[in-house]
């Protein structure tokens, strides 16, 4: 009994002293050290990219680049329908002489028929002709017979005067007499029938030379012909046997003597631009001033949609320099102020209708509400609140 009781004393006892061993022999670990503050770092002075406020001038210009064009062209086109295109000899840039054929279409043998005509219009006239001549000389024989006749009469007139003794013989000169007047009667028969004959060979040539008109009308129509010396600044694309449409412009012919200045800028900007104001050209690295004869205060209501919200510069001395199509660099002033304060655009904001700058004043950033006069794409006019010297902050 007592056995028992001490072996489970010492059990317990010795579950004890492992325990007791344990918490002991945690005093001898090391302790753990505590983390260290991270090093105190000073924050970046912020760099600002600054703008120091001046004054000096602005200039608003309506600027882009124009092309010069004709000022008067002239369309071509047929005017018959369901014709087929035979050829098309103009092309773009072509310069052309009055009279050259830009374009036909196919009327058959239209050339040899008129070769044919003109040679019957030559027969006729020779026919004519020589009426003419028959008819003269039958007129002066005519006049001549009646000439004979009438001294004849004369004579015979003369001899009855005579006393009878002396008298030639009076019957041959009746038989005389008389013979030249059916002789007289007879020329004018002929000279009669010869003015009918030449006025029947008159009214042929009329009519073969009708014909020949008739026949030169079709070949003209059948032609598209340039009205004066210019340039071709238009050819539709067309081709030999495609069918005509009347009255569709196929080529346009330009007069290269007088030119203007084509100049369509942005839609938000061609409002600005008023016809009378003065524009600043730049043609092949030199200087002209035009004046504007177009825009949109006073295009009229029936042209064409090319010229609504395009610009029309007219540039003396400068027309006979520049060459259709050639490219003009344009600047139009519209407004400008001189010695006035002028900021970057990049530096102005905006919050609904509130307009402010971002200034530097030593450390310190600060928003200033401004009043903005003249803005062009780049700069902008500061009316108030800024003043000379101030930093306006860009970035």
């Amino acid at each position: 009994m007592n056995k028992k009781i001490s072996f489970r004393t010492l059990g317990v006892a010795s579950v004890i002293a492992v325990g007791m061993g344990l918490m002991s022999g945690c005093g001898v670990l090391p302790k753990e050290e505590k983390p260290l503050a991270p090093p105190l770092i000073q924050p970046k002075r912020q760099k600002y990219e600054l703008y120091k406020v001046a004054k000096r001038d602005i200039v608003d210009s309506v600027k882009g680049s124009g092309e010069a064009i004709p000022i008067k062209s002239v369309p071509l086109y047929f005017k018959e329908e369901g014709r087929r295109i035979k050829s098309v000899d103009a092309r773009i840039g072509q310069v052309v002489k009055k009279g050259d054929v830009l374009a036909r279409i196919d009327v058959g043998d239209i050339e040899s028929r008129i070769k044919q005509q003109q040679y019957m219009v030559s027969k006729a006239q020779i026919q004519l002709e020589q009426l003419e001549k028959q008819e003269e000389a039958a007129r002066i024989d005519l006049k001549s017979m009646q000439t004979v006749l009438k001294n004849m009469k004369e004579e015979y007139d003369s001899s009855m005067k005579l006393p009878a003794a002396s008298r030639p013989p009076i019957r041959e000169m009746k038989n005389g007499i008389t013979v030249q007047e059916y002789a007289v009667e007879k020329a004018k028969v002929m000279l009669e029938q010869m003015s009918k004959q030449k006025e029947s060979a008159r009214l042929d040539l009329i009519n073969v030379q009708e014909t020949l008109e008739e026949l030169k009308n079709e070949r003209e129509k059948s032609q598209l012909v340039s009205p004066m010396d210019g340039q071709v600044v238009f050819v539709e694309d067309i081709r030999d046997g495609d069918t005509v449409i009347a009255f569709k412009e196929l080529v346009r012919v330009a007069d290269t003597r007088q030119k203007q200045i084509y100049f369509r800028p942005p839609t938000a900007e061609v409002g600005k631009v008023k016809t009378g104001m003065t524009a600043e050209l730049t043609y092949e690295n030199k200087k002209y001033t035009g004046k504007v004869v177009l825009s949109p205060d006073n295009v009229p209501e029936d042209a064409g949609e090319a010229y609504k919200g395009a610009i029309v510069i007219d540039a003396k001395g400068l027309e006979e320099r520049m060459k259709l199509g050639d490219p003009i660099v344009i600047s139009i002033p519209i407004k400008s102020k001189n010695n006035t304060i002028v900021i970057p655009k990049m530096a102005l904001k905006q919050i609904l209708e509130k307009k402010y700058v971002q200034i530097l004043e030593g450390d310190n950033k600060r928003e200033v509400d401004v009043e903005e006069g003249i803005t062009t794409p780049m700069e902008v006019e500061i009316i108030s609140g800024l003043s000379e010297g101030q930093n306006v902050i860009l970035n």
